[in-house]
C-alpha cells in the first residue's frame, strides 16, 4: 500500500470516529481559532487533504472529552515531539501551493521539540535560506474588514491609498477578479486579504478607536465567549435543536455591506433575514402585554372586518397614495405612483425593512397602500349609506374622526436628516439627559413654542406671545428653516428645547411630528385641541398626560394653565412627569415596531387575495436604501439600523375595544 492509499485509509477510519463526537452548538471553523490561542490544541502536518484537519480537531475534542460547558476539561498540549521516522512526502506543486498561500492568523506552536533527524523532503528544492520577517499578529474583529472599512472611511480613520504598480511576475495569490477599496480599486486582491488595510486596522485597535459596541458587538475575551456559548447550551435546554437556535439567535449580526462587490446598489442574495435565522418563538409566550394604544389597531381595521380586503379594494386606492408595498416570504418590494416630500418614503420603507430584521420570520405576507403626506386621505363621508363601497385601505402618518386611515408610525422614528433630527431612539435619549440637567423648579416659569406658521393655529398661537401691552405667560419663536441650515440648526436642537416648566403643542398642516419630542421634555405639555392624531396620541388622558387649550380661547387658557402650574407647582410637575413616562414606556422604539407587525400582522389576516410583486416594483433591503444614501442620510440609517434579531418575543396584543368598555 502506498502513501497516497494509507492516507486515504486513515482518513476513513477518522470519519468514523469524527460521526461519533459529540455535537457542540458552534461551528469548528469558529471554535478553533479559540482553541489555538489558548494553547488548548496544536495544528498537525499538513497531508494534501483539507478534510483531515476537520476531523482531527473533532477527534481531539471527543478524546479530551470537551464538555460543552467546561472547557477547563482540555490541558495545554506541550512538548510534542515528533515521529522521526515519519517523513512527508511534499511534491514541488503541493510546496508552490504553500508558499502562495500562507496562513497568517494560526498562532506558533510554542514548545515543540523536533527530532534532529527530522529532514522535510522539499528542502532539495529551496535555493538559499532566507531569514523570516517577524509576523505580525493581527487582532480578531467580530466581522468582514469590508464590513468594517465604510465605518472607518465615513471618520476618517482610514484613508484610501493610490493602486500599487502591478508586478511583472504575477504571484500566484494574485486575483484578477478580485479589487480593493482600500487600494482604490486596484485589482489582484480585496479589503479581506489586504495586509495593508489589516495593519491599520490593527493600530486603531490598539489606540482604542474602533468602538466595536457600536456594531452591536462586544469585544469580550474569547475564553469568555467560549464559556458563555457552552454554558447556554449546557443551561438552555436539554434539546439540541432548540439549544442551537437559541445560540443563533444571540450570535445573529445584522452590517450594512455597501463597498462589498455591491457596486449596484442591489441586494445580496442572502440579505433576507428569514434565511439567515428563523424565530420559533411562540406569540402567546410573550411576557409583556402591549399598550393600550395597540386597542386602536381594531379600531382602524374595522371597516374591512366583515368583508375582508379584496385585491380591488387596494387598487381603487392607487390614485391617493405614493406607495405600494409588497412583503413577500421575508422581503420588501415597493411600486411607487407619485413623490413623496423630502425622504420620508425612504424612511418609512426602511423602517418597515428594519421590522422583518428584528422579527426575521414574523410579517406575513401582505400588499399595502401608503400615502406619504400630511393629511389623511380617506373621507368617511364618500363610504357611508346604503349604497356606498367598501373604502381603500390607506396607511398614512394621522388619521381624524372625519377620515378613515389606517395609522402607521411616521418616518420621523428613524430620522427626520433634511431637519437634522436624528432618530427617535438617540433624540430621546438625548432628551432625557437634558431633564436631569434642570429641575422643574428652575425651569423658566412660562410656555414655550417654536416653529413655523404653515397653519391658522398657529397664527393664532402668534397672537399670545408677549407684547407691551399683554403678558399670556406664552414664548414663541419663529423658525426660519434656510437660516437653520445656513447655520448648520444649532438653534433647533431638541434636547435644548426642555428649559421651561411648559411647552405648547399646536398643529400645523396637520398632525405635527414635534408631537413626541414635546411630550418627551418632563414639562407640562399644553395641548391645543388637535384635530389630527397619530398612531399613540388617542391613549393621552387629558389632565393626567397633558393639560387641554381651547382653540377658541386659545391665549387666555394658556395663561390660565401657566397661573395654575405656577401655583400648584407639584401638581404640574406631576402632570408632565406623567406624559414622559408615558412616552418612554410606552413609544420606546421596540413598541413602536411592535405596533407595526401587530398592525400589519391584523391587516395580512383580513387580505382576501395572494399578494403579488408587481413588474415595475423593485426589491429593497438594507443595503440598496442605505448605500444609495450619503452624508447625515446614510448616518441615520445605518444609527436606526436594527444589528439582531429581537432576543424577547413582541407585547400581547389587546382584544377589541367594546360598549363595555366605554361603560366601565
Amino acid at each position: 500500500m502506498d502513501r497516497l492509499e494509507q492516507e486515504v485509509h486513515e482518513l476513513r477510519g477518522e470519519v468514523q470516529k469524527a460521526s461519533q463526537c459529540d455535537p457542540i452548538p458552534v461551528k469548528y471553523a469558529d471554535l478553533l481559532p479559540i482553541l489555538l490561542k489558548k494553547n488548548l490544541v496544536q495544528t498537525l502536518p499538513l497531508l494534501g487533504c483539507r478534510i483531515r484537519c476537520h476531523l482531527d480537531i473533532k477527534v481531539l475534542l471527543q478524546q479530551q472529552h470537551l464538555a460543552p460547558h467546561s472547557v477547563a476539561a482540555v490541558r495545554p498540549i506541550t512538548n510534542v515531539v515528533q515521529d522521526p521516522g515519519y517523513q512527508p512526502q511534499f511534491r514541488p506543486s503541493q510546496q508552490q501551493y504553500l508558499d502562495s498561500h500562507s496562513v497568517t492568523t494560526v498562532l506558533p506552536i510554542m514548545n515543540v521539540v523536533r527530532n534532529p533527524g527530522y529532514q522535510p523532503q522539499f528542502q532539495q528544492y529551496q535555493q538559499q535560506p532566507r531569514q523570516q520577517a517577524p509576523r505580525i499578529k493581527f487582532d480578531p474583529i467580530p466581522m468582514k474588514y469590508g464590513e468594517l472599512f465604510p465605518y472607518l472611511f465615513e471618520r476618517n480613520l482610514v484613508q484610501t491609498r493610490p493602486p500599487p504598480p502591478i508586478p511583472k511576475k504575477l504571484p500566484a495569490r494574485w486575483r484578477p477578479d478580485l479589487f480593493c477599496v482600500f487600494h482604490q480599486g486596484a485589482q489582484g486582491h480585496d479589503v479581506e486579504c489586504c495586509f495593508s488595510l489589516k495593519i491599520e486596522v490593527q493600530k486603531l485597535i490598539k489606540d482604542d478607536l474602533i468602538p466595536l459596541e457600536e456594531f452591536g458587538f462586544e469585544y469580550l475575551d474569547d475564553t469568555f465567549i467560549l464559556l458563555l456559548v457552552f454554558d447556554q447550551f449546557k443551561t438552555k435546554s436539554t434539546s439540541l435543536t432548540k439549544t442551537t437556535t437559541i445560540i443563533n439567535r444571540q450570535q445573529t449580526q445584522f452590517t450594512l455591506k455597501c463597498f462589498n462587490g455591491n457596486p449596484t446598489q442591489t441586494c445580496p442574495n442572502d440579505h433576507s433575514p428569514i434565511q439567515a435565522f428563523h424565530q420559533d418563538q411562540d406569540p402567546s409566550s410573550s411576557t409583556s402585554t402591549c399598550p393600550e394604544h395597540f386597542r386602536w389597531i381594531h379600531e382602524d381595521l374595522e371597516p374591512w372586518k366583515s368583508t375582508g380586503i379584496t385585491r380591488e379594494m387596494v387598487d381603487s386606492g392607487e390614485n391617493i397614495s405614493q406607495l405600494r408595498i409588497v412583503i413577500k416570504q421575508g422581503k420588501v418590494y415597493v411600486e411607487t405612483y407619485g413623490d413623496s416630500f423630502q425622504t420620508r418614503a425612504t424612511f418609512t420603507v426602511w423602517g418597515i425593512v428594519q421590522l422583518l430584521r428584528l422579527y426575521p420570520g414574523r410579517v406575513p405576507d401582505l400588499e399595502l397602500l401608503f400615502e406619504t403626506g400630511d393629511r389623511a386621505v380617506v373621507d368617511k363621508k364618500r363610504y357611508e349609506g346604503p349604497e356606498a363601497v367598501t373604502p381603500p385601505p390607506i396607511f398614512s402618518y394621522c388619521g381624524k374622526n372625519e377620515a378613515l386611515d389606517i395609522v402607521f408610525p411616521d418616518w420621523s422614528y428613524w430620522g427626520w436628516a433634511e431637519t437634522r433630527i436624528k432618530p427617535w431612539e438617540k433624540v430621546l435619549k438625548d432628551i432625557q439627559e437634558s431633564n436631569k440637567k434642570i429641575k422643574w423648579k428652575d425651569r423658566i416659569p412660562y410656555a414655550f413654542w417654536k416653529g413655523n406658521f404653515l397653519s391658522n393655529p398657529r397664527h393664532e398661537l402668534r397672537k399670545c406671545n408677549v407684547t407691551d401691552q399683554h403678558d399670556w405667560n406664552a414664548r414663541v419663536y419663529s423658525v426660519d428653516w434656510n437660516e437653520e441650515i445656513d447655520q448648520g440648526f444649532k438653534n433647533t436642537k431638541l434636547e435644548d428645547q426642555c428649559a421651561h416648566r411648559y411647552k405648547i403643542y399646536v398643529e400645523g398642516i396637520s398632525w405635527s411630528v414635534s408631537e413626541k419630542y414635546i411630550i418627551a421634555c418632563d414639562s407640562m405639555t399644553l395641548f391645543i385641541k388637535p384635530r389630527y392624531y397619530d398612531f399613540f396620541t388617542r391613549s393621552l388622558v387629558p389632565y393626567k398626560h397633558y393639560w387641554p387649550i381651547n382653540k377658541q380661547n386659545m391665549c387666555q387658557d394658556i395663561k390660565y394653565a401657566v397661573d395654575w402650574g405656577n401655583t400648584h407647582p407639584e401638581k404640574a410637575q406631576e402632570i408632565g412627569r406623567e406624559g414622559t413616562r408615558f412616552v418612554e414606556e410606552n413609544v420606546n422604539m421596540k413598541l413602536v415596531y411592535d405596533y407595526m407587525l401587530h398592525l400589519l400582522t391584523e391587516y395580512a389576516n383580513l387580505i382576501r387575495f395572494e399578494p403579488k410583486i408587481p413588474a415595475e416594483a423593485i426589491e429593497v433591503c438594507t443595503e440598496n436604501v442605505a448605500c444609495s444614501m450619503d452624508g447625515i442620510w446614510r448616518e441615520f440609517m445605518v444609527e436606526s439600523m436594527v444589528k439582531s434579531p429581537s432576543d424577547t418575543p413582541p407585547c400581547a396584543m389587546f382584544s377589541p375595544y367594546f360598549i363595555y368598555d366605554d361603560v366601565k
